[in-house]
C-alpha cells in the first residue's frame, strides 16, 4: 500500500473510530497527543458525542495528494443536547463539512475544517 493510500485508511478509521463514536480516548492513536490539536480535537469530539448523541458521519468524498487527506462529510443526527456553549435546539440536521487532514508519519498533524452547523443549528432561517 502506499503512503497516500495508508494516510487515505489512517482518516477513514480516524472517521468511523473517533468521529463516529464519540471515543475521545482513541483521538490519541490517531494525532500526535502533545499538541494544541490534539486537545481541541478532543474536545471537538466530546461536543458532538453531547450535543448530537449517535451522530452519523458519512464520507461523501476522500481524496489526498502528497500529505493532504481532504474529505467531504455529511452528519445527520439531532441536536438533543448542550454543544460549544449552546443550548440544545432538538432540531434534526444534515450538516455538510470538508476538512482538510495533514497526516505526517503516520498521524494526523493539522487540520483545516468548513462546515454548515451553525447555520444549520444556531442561525435563524432565512426568510
Amino acid at each position: 500500500m502506499s503512503l497516500l493510500e495508508e494516510n487515505k485508511e489512517l482518516v477513514r478509521r480516524f472517521f468511523n473510530e473517533v468521529m463516529n463514536t464519540g471515543n475521545v480516548e482513541a483521538v490519541g492513536e490517531f494525532l500526535v497527543t502533545n499538541s494544541f490539536f490534539f486537545g481541541f480535537m478532543q474536545k471537538l469530539v466530546a461536543e458532538l458525542a453531547t450535543g448530537i448523541p449517535g451522530a452519523q458521519i458519512n464520507i461523501d468524498e476522500l481524496f489526498g495528494e502528497d500529505d493532504k487527506i481532504t474529505v467531504c462529510v455529511t452528519l445527520n443526527g439531532a441536536n438533543s443536547g448542550p454543544m460549544l456553549g449552546h443550548p440544545p435546539t432538538n432540531k434534526s440536521v444534515t450538516i455538510n463539512g470538508i476538512y482538510v487532514f495533514t497526516v505526517k508519519n503516520g498521524k494526523i498533524i493539522s487540520m483545516k475544517f468548513a462546515s454548515d452547523m451553525a447555520q444549520q443549528l444556531w442561525l435563524p432561517a432565512s426568510t
